[in-house]
């Protein structure tokens, strides 16, 4: 992506370069005596020294006010992104609460017994959750050995399983990693990995 601001000083001195060789072809003009040869010469030169002024004074005034214009609707621009950004994220903050503490609550004895004992029902209860919420691609469970009991996914890929994940899960506390683009599913996903605790909290 340019920058802005290159354009926009290239105007500028682009103007003021033009208006540098209008002076000093004036200049030129003058010293040597071109006016002289005309009728009215002196008024002729006069007149024209006035224009070039004029001209010279509107062109980089105007490249000036352009710049300047450009720069504040930029900045504004900027800002609104800004503004735009911090709301998304924000949003994405408080879903990524909401789907970590239904994890929580989802994660619990019972469905470890489960998985253990009878998969298919506790494949079962997590593929409603996942018909519920759209955006859960992927449940695993583990178990205390950090061995993968099941897992639910919306087709056919399957995502590896992030072994730091896992392995905070397994100590007792809840893991979300950063946004990664999942060649499996094929977007931008997060690893969210919550643990099983016991009637005294503890994984």
């Amino acid at each position: 992506m340019t920058n802005p601001i290159y354009p926009a000083a290239t105007m500028l001195g682009a103007a003021v370069a033009l208006s540098a060789i209008a002076v000093a072809v004036l200049v030129l003009a003058k010293k040597s005596r071109w006016f002289g040869r005309l009728r009215s010469g002196f008024a002729l030169a006069v007149a024209v020294t006035c224009l070039m002024i004029a001209l010279t004074t509107a062109g980089v005034l105007g490249v000036w006010s352009y710049v300047t214009a450009r720069q504040v609707v930029l900045d504004d621009f900027s800002q609104r992104l800004d503004s735009v950004a911090r709301v998304a994220e924000g949003d994405l903050t408080r879903e990524v609460k909401l789907l970590t503490a239904r994890l929580t609550e989802l994660a619990d004895a019972d469905l470890l017994t489960a998985a253990k004992t009878s998969p298919e029902l506790a494949l079962n209860e997590l593929t409603a959750v996942q018909k519920w919420n759209h955006r859960s691609l992927q449940f695993n469970v583990f178990d205390s050995n950090a061995t993968l009991l099941l897992t639910s996914a919306r087709t056919d890929a399957r995502e590896e399983h992030n072994r730091v994940g896992v392995a905070f899960a397994l100590e007792g506390k809840t893991f979300i990693s950063e946004p990664y683009f999942s060649p499996s599913f094929g977007r931008n996903i997060l690893y969210i990995a919550v643990p099983v605790l016991n009637e005294q909290s503890k994984p």
